[in-house]
Formats: structure tokens, sequence, C-alpha cells
């Protein structure tokens, strides 16, 4: 993987403000409802119990899983806990971030929490605590929705028991539109958004959350919208989990086999 190099976010134009935000943007790049590229990669954080970087355009960020310690401070538990902790780097935004857990971020780090918690198999670690720490290395938009899709990969790289992966995606409303996967502009005009959580195995939702005004009938069509993106998403999330899967089984199987070589040729020489 390329070294990530941190860039200034070019000035917004002020003449944008001007416009009209109920004007519908014409993509040019992709259909309403079709997403932008996604990167997956796991395993870029060696030292962690599972990890993953998620890349959609200009929103980067790497989550990573640590071994389940005794929770000391609390009564026992049949039951683990899933704690969080969700932080900018200082150049992730155009206007440098300070040192310390800000207020929008904590609020992240529950979101993250109320939306991954559920698929795992919390019963596995009784009184233990399951960490999972997330950095934006860049902020292009829909930061909440690529974080869930993260930890969920990173959980499930570390090995995690859970009973689906969790993936998000964004749908917002400009005008009589509605668009999936939102970049940037289109969220700064948007009338209205919802992001969702979605454990496509199982058809059921972990997390849900709207903005903006919106009528009975958008909600419905944004979910049937946020859901058929979810599931695209899962679908590359399994992807990438099966051929790093196969490789590593590739790499065990020449360790195993360059063993025994060795292992025969000690033998004969004796």
């Amino acid at each position: 993987m390329e070294t990530y190099k941190a860039r200034l976010r070019p000035i917004e134009n002020d003449n944008e403000e001007v416009e009209q935000k109920t004007t519908p943007i014409q993509r040019k790049d992709r259909l309403l409802t079709q997403l932008r590229p996604v990167c997956f990669q796991v395993g870029v954080v060696s030292q962690a119990f599972g990890s993953a970087y998620v890349e959609v355009e200009n929103t980067k960020v790497i989550c990573s899983v640590w071994p389940p310690r005794s929770n000391v401070q609390s009564r026992y538990s049949d039951s683990g806990r899933l704690w969080c902790d969700f932080k900018y780097a200082p150049f992730a935004q155009a206007q440098r971030r300070t040192r310390g857990q800000n207020p929008d971020e904590r609020q992240l780090s529950l979101d993250l929490v109320n939306a991954i918690a559920v698929s795992i198999q919390l019963d596995k670690f009784p009184k233990s605590v399951l960490e999972v720490y997330v950095v934006v290395l860049e902020d292009g938009g829909n930061v909440l929705s690529t974080a869930i899709s993260g930890v969920s990969l990173a959980l499930a790289s570390a090995g995690v028991e859970m009973y689906d992966i969790v993936a998000a995606c964004n749908v917002a409303k400009i005008g009589n539109q509605l668009y999936i996967d939102p970049s940037h502009t289109e969220l700064a005009r948007a009338e209205g958004t919802m992001l969702l959580g979605f454990m496509p195995s199982l058809q059921q939702i972990t997390y849900v959350t709207q903005t903006g005004s919106l009528t009975a009938q958008d909600t419905a069509q944004m979910v049937d919208l946020g859901l058929d993106g979810c599931a695209k998403v899962q679908l590359l999330m399994k992807q990438i989990l099966t051929a790093t899967a196969k490789r590593q089984f590739t790499l065990n199987t020449e360790h195993d086999q360059a063993t025994n070589v060795k292992r025969l040729r000690v033998n004969d020489s004796v």
C-alpha cells in the first residue's frame, strides 16, 4: 500500500452557495443508484488483533481491533462489551484538529458501538472488553458509514465470532431525486439524508439515522435504496475476506511443505 500523503483541501468557491440547494446534481461519473469505487484492505496494522483500511474517494479510514481484556472495574457479566475510540487525524479536515477527543468524536464512537455491537457474539467474551480504534486520515464525507464497514471488516479479519458482518451506506435527497453514496458536494446540498447499517445475510438493520425534512414516501424509498447499497458493500467485504483467507492458506501450505522438506533432509543425513 502506498504511503499516505496529506494534502490541503481546495478552497470551495463561494459562488456555489448562491445555487439553489434544491437543484438536482447531474452525476457524470456514475448513476444515481451506483456506488463509488471502494478500496478495502485488511492486515494494515501488524501489531493489532485485526485491522482494515477503507478508502472511498477522499475518505480514508483505518480501523484496528485489539484482543479482549478483562474488565476489572465492573461486576461479573456473562456478556462482554464493545468499546470504540473514534478520532480524526490532525490533518484529516481543512481545519486542524485539536488534541484529545472532541464531542463529535465521542458521539461517533457511541454510534459505532450501537451499529456494530449487535453483530458480535459478546457472550463469547464474559467480563471482557473488546477495543476498537478508528482513525480518519482524510474526511471526504460519509465518515461514519465508512467506519462502520471498516470496523466490521477488521473484526472479521481478527477472527471475532460474529452473527454477520455489518455494511453501511448513505442515501441523500436533493430536489426530487435520491442519491446513493453521496459525495461531499452532494451532502452539502442535500435536503435530507439517511445512514443505514445492515446485516444482509440475516436481513437485519443494526443502525439507522435520518436528518433533514423527508416524507414517509421518501423514507421508504431511501431505506430500499440504502439496503441495496449495503448488500453491494457487503459483497465486496466478503470478497476481500475470502481472497485474504485463500492467500493465507496458500502461505501456510507452502510453509508446511518447506518444513517437511527440511525434516526429510535432516532425517536422510542422519
